[in-house]
């Protein structure tokens, strides 16, 4: 009669990761687990907090013997791919009445790609005589087009850029030359 539940070590070293995108919970090896009287301890295992935009969540593995016995370990998984994606102004933006185009510089991170992030823009016209004036702004990637501000105006922008885990902005200005 079968009396110990299995064993299984009674820690297991954390998983390190650049990205959540590396992890694959298929491809996690089980730890070995040993059991005096069956020779086919089945070892599952539970994802438990697996998110994203978080730095560390944990996998909970559970061997259970022929007699419904269990043991259960721990290990931890920490994504090391720590820096956020960036956005930031042109510098020295000056423009003319014609339809000029702003290039924001823009870093992806350790673990993003052009394909997880959306920038969107909100764009506001002073006119030089202190009234607004209007300004059409057309989004592109990663750059603003403004027209249609009258020399001697400012346009101040703010280039919102979604990572999917958060919002980076970065407040911007041009004047009309």
């Amino acid at each position: 009669m079968d009396m110990a539940p299995p064993d299984l070590p009674d820690t297991l070293p954390d998983i390190e990761l650049k990205c959540p995108s590396d992890f694959d919970e298929h491809a996690l090896v089980p730890p070995n687990a040993t059991d005096d009287c069956d020779k086919s301890v089945v070892v599952e295992r539970e994802v438990q907090g697996f998110d994203k935009c978080k730095a560390d969540f944990d996998v909970v593995w559970t061997a259970i013997d022929d007699c419904s016995k269990t043991d259960s370990v721990s290990q931890k998984v920490r994504f090391t791919g720590t820096t956020l994606p960036t956005i930031a102004c042109p510098a020295n933006a000056t423009f003319t009445n014609g339809g000029d185009t702003f290039t924001h510089a823009v870093s992806y991170g350790d673990c993003y790609t052009a394909a997880d992030i959306s920038i969107e823009y909100d764009a506001t016209c002073y006119g030089n005589d202190g009234e607004g004036c209007t300004v059409k702004a057309v989004p592109k990637a990663a750059g603003l087009t403004i027209s249609g501000a009258p020399a001697g105006s400012r346009v101040d922008w703010t280039a919102r850029l979604n990572y999917g885990c958060g919002v980076i902005a970065a407040t911007c200005s041009a004047h009309a030359a």
